[in-house]
């Protein structure tokens, strides 16, 4: 998500400076008498010829493994700020 205040973020969450805030991405579920309908979304297809063949397909059951992969294959690692 942006759009929201980073420096509000940081000082609730992180107010000894040693990590910043990024993005904000919200996992789970919603309550469905208060969300708005699913925005238009491109075809499977569409989307491999836009990024050259590069996509994969999840669920919400299966996402955690396809980042845990992600992680472990490119040993992305987390590093405090500053």
């Amino acid at each position: 998500m942006s759009g929201f205040d980073a420096g509000k973020v940081n000082t609730e969450f992180f107010s000894d400076g040693k990590w910043r805030v990024n993005l904000i991405c919200n996992l789970g579920y919603g309550d469905h008498s208060k969300l708005f309908p699913r925005s238009p979304r491109f075809a499977f297809d569409q989307i491999a010829k836009i990024n050259g063949g590069r996509t994969f397909y999840t669920t919400p059951d299966s996402l955690g493994g396809y980042v845990l992969v992600d992680f472990i294959q490119h040993r992305r690692v987390l590093r405090p700020a500053g």
